[in-house]
């Protein structure tokens, strides 16, 4: 028999597992995947500016289709990180209030925070419980900003679709 166990702690294995003999446990790793987030409300993907791996922390914003990196993503341990940005991840800054803006920061910082993608195309936030990513929306210079929201049933522009590349 073979299992595929998830990241969890199984503190009896013969209880869990109900077998008694284990021949071999042997960690099966993923390759990567990228994908680009889609806002259909917004026409337009989920994008950092280039060069931001040089800086503290990068813009995230929702921008046209471009060439380059910078609107390719990547999951890793729950980090949603860029393929121009390595050692950078999504990270909300200031209070986990609604309007709170969502930038690329390194990952040195704590604690890190972790996201989960819904089936129905939200991006939730696992630190702040009921917190997803949204873009602002208005009239101001910043408009296009990925911020942190409550989930609300009327912004079209909190649904993201994911594609894998």
């Amino acid at each position: 028999r073979q299992w595929l166990v998830g990241s969890c702690e199984i503190t009896n294995w013969l209880t869990y597992s109900g077998t008694q003999r284990v021949g071999s446990l042997y960690p099966i790793r993923q390759r990567r995947v990228y994908f680009r987030l889609w806002n259909a409300a917004l026409r337009g993907f989920l994008a950092v500016p280039d060069h931001v791996e040089d800086m503290k922390a990068g813009r995230v914003v929702v921008s046209e289709p471009q060439a380059g990196g910078s609107c390719v993503w990547y999951y890793e341990d729950g980090l949603l990180k860029n393929q121009v940005a390595p050692t950078m991840s999504l990270q909300v800054i200031g209070p986990p209030s609604t309007g709170s803006k969502a930038v690329l920061w390194a990952e040195s910082r704590l604690p890190r925070q972790t996201w989960s993608i819904s089936e129905s195309g939200h991006i939730c936030s696992q630190m702040f419980e009921g917190r997803i990513l949204d873009v602002k929306g208005g009239r101001g210079y910043d408009r296009d900003h990925a911020v942190l929201w409550e989930l609300a049933e009327d912004r079209a522009s909190q649904i993201w679709t994911v594609h894998v590349l």
